[in-house]
């Protein structure tokens, strides 16, 4: 009877220690379920299991909680249209109040704005300095009038150029006139013109007339007007697409 009673209590002994492995094992698992991170780190007092935010780029963390952001290196402000036409209400020009004087004989370029002057520098022209206005393609002659920027180009070989709205309206109908362009041609030219678009700058009648960087004291151009860098910098900032330009003497 001693050995069935000592069989009987080790059988007990047994039994409360499996009994006591099983809820351990609850315990565990259980704390595994309410987000512990193990046995050793369950229990009262051990908050919920917290997992590393991943921290890569374009992402900030803010108040605990990840959400992507601009990466600003690739949200650079592109306020320019690189050799594109664009259309500009003529509204634009009157609300900007911005507009370009450029002077072939005394080689000038004056900013206004509102009426009054911002400031005047030196520019070069076209080396064919006549007082002519331009005729055709590769006569070297600023071409004289009222026009209007109609593209922007902040990747110019010259640093940074405004297109103007050469040829015009005029010029279109003096190259038909003259033979020098077709019917299409002119009807494409004052169309765009109509619409404050670019004018087509691939007829006989040239085209590609800019104010662009590249200034030189003793320098000439193909016909377009330079200006220093710097100034192009600040003709860049007011020569929004539709503000007027005029060439005159």
């Amino acid at each position: 009877m001693e050995v069935g009673g000592q069989f009987y209590r080790m059988k007990n002994v047994t039994k409360t220690l499996l009994l006591a492995a099983c809820m351990t094992l609850g315990v565990s698992t259980a704390a595994q379920a309410a987000g512990y991170t193990s046995a050793s780190q369950s229990g009262p007092g051990v908050g919920p299991r917290v997992q590393r935010q991943q921290i890569g780029p374009g992402v900030k963390k803010d108040s605990g909680n990840s959400k992507p952001v601009a990466n600003d290196s690739n949200n650079t402000a592109n306020n320019s249209t690189i050799g594109t036409p664009s259309m500009t209400p003529a509204s634009a020009i009157a609300q900007s109040g911005v507009s370009i004087y450029v002077s072939k004989l005394q080689r000038k370029l004056t900013l206004y704005k509102d009426g009054q002057e911002v400031n005047h520098w030196d520019c070069n022209i076209g080396k064919n300095v006549s007082a002519q206005t331009k005729s055709v393609e590769g006569d070297a002659i600023t071409p004289m009038g009222s026009f209007y920027v109609c593209t922007r180009n902040s990747h110019s070989i010259a640093y940074k150029s405004l297109g103007l709205s050469y040829p015009t309206a005029s010029d279109a109908d003096r190259g038909f006139s003259q033979g020098i362009i077709t019917a299409g041609q002119r009807d494409a030219i004052k169309n765009a013109i109509a619409n404050r678009q670019c004018p087509p700058w691939n007829t006989a009648l040239g085209g590609e007339i800019m104010i662009h960087g590249g200034y030189s004291p003793t320098g000439t151009t193909h016909g377009c007007v330079a200006v220093a860098n710097s100034v192009m910098d600040v003709l860049w900032q007011y020569g929004q697409l539709g503000i007027q330009v005029t060439i005159g003497i």
